[in-house]
């Protein structure tokens, strides 16, 4: 199973400097949704030490809507890049399951080009809504 266990070059540099203490909530590792779903505590380590647990429910969802090969690949959580003065929001993702799921939630297509899905504020919200626990947001400037 393809947990991300490296050092992520971009977490990396979504903790620089004057954004580390912002972005102190990132995860040190990810983990596949399949990963997730065989835990009875489904939880990830964040880089300030603590835990972000996921809701069954929210894991439950996105398995329902993807297939079981997906749920080998998905990574979790799901990374919104939020910038100062930006209209759009930035998700980096070279897999395209999660561009599909973004596309069953809003019910409109979704593309990824260039490893990038570009969402607006208002599909963020409706984002966020369904998957409060599975995303979580980085500050960039």
């Amino acid at each position: 199973m393809p947990t991300d266990r490296t050092i992520d070059s971009v977490m990396l540099k979504y903790l620089g400097n004057e954004f580390r203490t912002v972005n102190a909530q990132l995860p040190r590792i990810r983990k596949t949704l399949n990963e997730l779903l065989k835990e009875t505590q489904p939880f990830v380590l964040l880089h300030d030490g603590g835990r972000h647990f996921f809701r069954r429910r929210e894991l439950d969802y996105l398995a329902e809507i993807i297939s079981s090969d997906e749920c080998s690949t998905l990574m979790l959580p799901i990374i919104f890049e939020v910038g100062s003065g930006r209209m759009e929001v930035i998700v980096r993702s070279q897999d395209p399951t999660q561009a599909k799921v973004f596309a069953a939630i809003l019910d409109i297509p979704v593309d990824s080009k260039g490893g990038m899905i570009r969402i607006s504020r208002i599909q963020l919200s409706i984002l966020r809504k369904k998957l409060q626990t599975t995303t979580l947001y980085v500050f960039v400037p």
